[in-house]
C-alpha cells in the first residue's frame, strides 16, 4: 500500500472536517470535485481532503500534485482486486485528521458553503449523521447534456441556483423530506436514504461501529449498511438540503454489475437477512425512494 502525504505543515489539531473520496480512473471527475473543495468558505486550514485510489490505472497521482498546494490533500492507493469502495473508504477514515468524516463520490461538485453548513450540524450534536442533498443524480439520460451544459457554461453559484430551479434535476428523496420533515431520526426508516455520495459522520461514531463492511466487493450496498449500523447505534439522522453536492453525468463505472436491478434486490435481501430491522420486509417490495412515505402511512393507519 502506497500513501503520498501533501508538503504543505499545518497543525492537525486545526482539522476540523476530513472529506474523503474514493476513486477509480475518470481522473477528470475528481479533478471538477476537488476544484469545487479548492474554492470552500471553510478556512483551508481547518479541513482536509483524503483521495482513496481503488485499484487505478488511470494514476490519479498527477491530479493530486495539481491541487497540493492549494488544498491539505492526502492520496492512498490500493492494488485493483475488484470493487472494493468499502476497504477504499476505510483507509480514508483511518488517515482522517478531522472530528467529522464527509463523503462524497468523485464526480461530485460541491457548492462554497458545502463544509461549513455540514459542520453546523455537527455542533448541534455530535451524533448526528448528516444527509446532503444531491442534484443531477439518477436523472433521465435525456437531461444529462442540458445539465452538463449549465455546469460547464455557467459559475457554480448559477448554475446552482438555475439546477435548483428545475425539477427535471432533483433529488429523489425531497417528495420524502417535504413530507416527513429534515429531522430524519423521526422517520420509520432513515437508513434507506444514507447514501455514500454526501453524507457526513463523526469519526468516532464510525469507529466505534466498525466502519464500512469489507467484505462487500461488489457494486453497491456498504454505504447502506453503514446508515444502518449508525441508526441501529441511536444516531440523529438529518436531511440537509444546504450541504448540497450536484452529481456530475457520466457513463456507469465498469465496476458496476451488468445486472443492477437483480443485484440490487440481492442487496435489500441480505440486509434483511442480516439486520431484519422493521420495515426491510416492505423493502423487499417497496422502492427505496418511497420506503418512508408507505411505513409512515401504514403506521397512520394501524393507529386509526
Amino acid at each position: 500500500m502506497f500513501y503520498m502525504l501533501n508538503m504543505r505543515v499545518i497543525s492537525m489539531n486545526k482539522i476540523k472536517i476530513s472529506v474523503i473520496i474514493p476513486t477509480f480512473n475518470r481522473n477528470n471527475l475528481l479533478k471538477k470535485s476537488l476544484k469545487s473543495l479548492s474554492e470552500q468558505s471553510l478556512n483551508h486550514n481547518e479541513y482536509e481532503v483524503i483521495i482513496c485510489d481503488d485499484g487505478s490505472y488511470e494514476s490519479a497521482v498527477t491530479i493530486v500534485k495539481e491541487f497540493e498546494n492549494k488544498l491539505n490533500i492526502k492520496y492512498c492507493y490500493h492494488s485493483n482486486k475488484g470493487y472494493r469502495v468499502a476497504l477504499a473508504r476505510n483507509e480514508g477514515i483511518y488517515l482522517a485528521k478531522g472530528e467529522i468524516c464527509a463523503f462524497i463520490d468523485y464526480g461530485m461538485i460541491v457548492i462554497p458553503e458545502f463544509l461549513e453548513n455540514h459542520l453546523k450540524l455537527h455542533k448541534k450534536n455530535n451524533n448526528n449523521v448528516v444527509i446532503g442533498e444531491i442534484l443531477g443524480f439518477d436523472i433521465d439520460k435525456s437531461y444529462e447534456v442540458e445539465l452538463l451544459s449549465l455546469l460547464e457554461n455557467l459559475k457554480i453559484s448559477d448554475a446552482v441556483k438555475e439546477i435548483q430551479s428545475q425539477e427535471i434535476f432533483a433529488d429523489k428523496r425531497i417528495m420524502t423530506v417535504s413530507m416527513l420533515g429534515n429531522d430524519m431520526y423521526k422517520w420509520p426508516a432513515p437508513w434507506v436514504f444514507f447514501w455514500g455520495g454526501n453524507v457526513s459522520v463523526s469519526r468516532k461514531n464510525i469507529l466505534e461501529i466498525g466502519c464500512f463492511d469489507e467484505s462487500y466487493q461488489t457494486w453497491g450496498g456498504e454505504d447502506t449498511d453503514l446508515g444502518i449500523k449508525l441508526y441501529k447505534n441511536n444516531k440523529n439522522f438529518i436531511f440537509s438540503r444546504e450541504a448540497l453536492a450536484i452529481h456530475i453525468p457520466h457513463k456507469p463505472s465498469e465496476s458496476k454489475d451488468n445486472n443492477i436491478g437483480q443485484r440490487a434486490l440481492q442487496r435489500k435481501i441480505d440486509l434483511h437477512n442480516k439486520y431484519a430491522l422493521f420495515g426491510m420486509k416492505e423493502w423487499l417490495t417497496v422502492e427505496s425512494k418511497n420506503l418512508n412515505i408507505y411505513l409512515n402511512d401504514k403506521k397512520i393507519g394501524d393507529l386509526k
